[in-house]
């Protein structure tokens, strides 16, 4: 029996489109309570596959994926959307519903086909846009608010599902910095109340800077896997990307914040003459 304290728990994963090309090759890992764990990897991968995996999307896989114990593959899709809620990067939807309707859409794992959301629904809708505090944008069109404030609509939408994982592809891509890290500090909170999240992303500040964990996947296999603070170094980000970096630590409101800023390059003897 799986223990529940390991709310996700992947065994020996393998995934191919193609039988003769593995895009996930005998992953494994586990996942707690509480966990903000950003997923770094190139492009190519294997994250987005993950995730879709994970997600029950895609099912022609080798090895095991849990969630709360049970394995996904038992489940049917409202018993998943119980346990896990997909955010996905900020996009213009292409109907301008309501704030407050997109996120009742979240509620409907919780009707019978055809029921209208009612004052429980409505209720939990609240609830989800006060904890983001964005009540303010309830009756605005999903539509004519900022990417920022469209990326807060999704997690609350994700909350009002009443999931307590939170899977999310790059949730910050397209954002200005300011409402990267808007977000990010939201998604921080989710987690330290009780969360537990996945976050692709192809910066490694965000992971330095907000992360508990981190798992590292190049050419499909898993190339790191632990606390963030412990394995998050120069060396491994180099080995993720190719790229010389330093990774700084700066004292800001008595904390320690971590950023990683590209080396200097070398010059050559000859360039130096110039």
């Amino acid at each position: 029996m799986i223990s529940y304290n390991n709310i996700i728990k992947v065994d020996h994963l393998t995934f191919s489109y193609d039988p003769s090309n593995a895009v996930l090759d005998d992953i494994s890992f586990e996942l707690g309570t509480g966990q903000l764990v950003a997923v770094l990897g190139p492009n190519g991968a294997g994250k987005s596959t993950l995730f879709k995996c994970l997600l029950g999307l895609l099912k022609r896989y080798q090895g095991s994926i849990y969630m709360e114990g049970r394995d996904i593959k038992e489940l049917n899709r409202k018993q998943m959307a119980a346990i896990a809620a997909y955010i996905p990067q900020s996009e213009t939807p292409v109907f301008n519903y309501s704030v407050m309707d997109s996120v009742l859409m979240g509620t409907t794992g919780m009707l019978s086909p055809l029921q209208a959301p009612g004052a429980e629904q409505i209720e939990i809708a609240k609830q989800a846009l006060a904890y983001l505090d964005i009540e303010y944008m309830a009756d605005r069109g999903i539509n004519e608010i900022s990417g920022g404030e469209r990326q807060l609509a999704l997690l609350a939408r994700a909350m009002a599902q009443r999931a307590r994982v939170l899977i999310m592809d790059e949730p910050t891509a397209n954002l200005d910095y300011g409402n990267q890290q808007h977000v990010l500090r939201h998604i921080q909170k989710m987690a330290q109340n009780g969360y537990t999240i996945l976050l692709s992303t192809h910066n490694p500040e965000h992971a330095l800077q907000y992360a508990t964990h981190v798992l590292a996947i190049k050419d499909h296999k898993i190339l790191a896997n632990g606390n963030a603070k412990t394995i998050l170094n120069e060396e491994l980000i180099k080995s993720i990307y190719g790229l010389d970096v330093k990774v700084l630590e700066v004292e800001v409101g008595g904390s320690i914040v971590r950023s990683c800023v590209p080396a200097k390059k070398t010059e050559s003897p000859r360039e130096s003459s110039r």
